[in-house]
């Protein structure tokens, strides 16, 4: 209507009918014209900035994933060149393992005696290192190991009373860290079982050098949080006791001597 005034105000004072009638017919098209181009141009504004929003948020996810598939090329290479590497070294101590066998004659028709003689000879040669745990496991929690391991005992070992003597002091370390470092329940059951036995009849000469360890380690077992390790460690502290009192009896040091 403002514009429609405008027109009829500068078409001379309103003075012609028809003329004012044209002009303002004409003006509010114009207007309306204009306010429709407009509108046009701002939606079209509006739907160019929407359309560059979205190549960019398209941009953006492209790079990402761009990223993470250049990140997982690359976890996956190294992976292959770690399971290169561990198959390299089993290959390695693959080949180790065979020189240590490679004497053995396993070729076909090899009598299974000859073998096992041969491979009993290889384990014998090595007695010291093995000694400490085969013993300790024979005390396992577990049936099947204790008669698996005391089978291996009986089969490498030709005198064991003299060879536990010869081992001792490194059997008694073994079950004295075995007691305190081991993780797991069933080592430390198996560790204190051990020291029960050990201790029967011992010398100071024998168990002197680790008395103290052996002590240490049974205080611990009887704090441990297995109740089962608990009451293997009371057998131990028993046997410790009686042993402790048994070398400082002068009854007992004299019946040693001779006297």
């Amino acid at each position: 209507s403002s514009s429609r005034f405008s027109v009829a105000s500068s078409w001379g004072g309103g003075g012609g009918g028809s003329g004012w009638s044209e002009a303002g017919a004409a003006a509010s098209v114009f207007a309306v014209e204009l306010e429709r181009e407009t509108c046009r141009r701002r939606a079209a504004a509006e739907t160019l900035r929407a359309m560059e929003a979205e190549e960019e948020r398209e941009k953006e996810k492209d790079e990402k994933t761009e990223k993470k598939e250049n990140e997982e090329k690359e976890e996956k290479n190294n992976g292959k060149e770690r399971n290169l590497k561990s198959n390299n070294d089993k290959n390695v101590a693959d080949e180790e393992g065979e020189e240590d066998i490679e004497d053995l004659d396993l070729s076909y028709g090899t009598d299974i005696d000859v073998v096992q003689k041969q491979l009993t000879q290889q384990l014998r040669s090595n007695m010291s290192d093995f000694i400490p745990k085969l013993y300790r496991l024979q005390f396992d929690p577990n049936t099947e190991v204790q008669e698996a391991m005391s089978a291996l005992w009986r089969i490498l070992v030709d005198d064991p009373r003299q060879a536990l003597s010869a081992h001792l002091p490194s059997v008694l370390a073994d079950v004295a860290k075995e007691a305190t470092a081991s993780r797991t329940w069933r080592g430390r059951q198996a560790a204190a079982s051990a020291i029960s036995e050990l201790l029967i009849g011992r010398r100071w000469s024998e168990i002197g050098s680790n008395f103290e360890a052996l002590y240490v380690a049974t205080i611990r077992l009887l704090d441990d949080v297995k109740d089962s390790v608990r009451g293997a460690a009371v057998g131990a502290a028993k046997s410790l006791r009686n042993c402790a009192l048994r070398l400082v009896d002068p009854y007992e040091q004299r019946q040693r001597d001779g006297g």
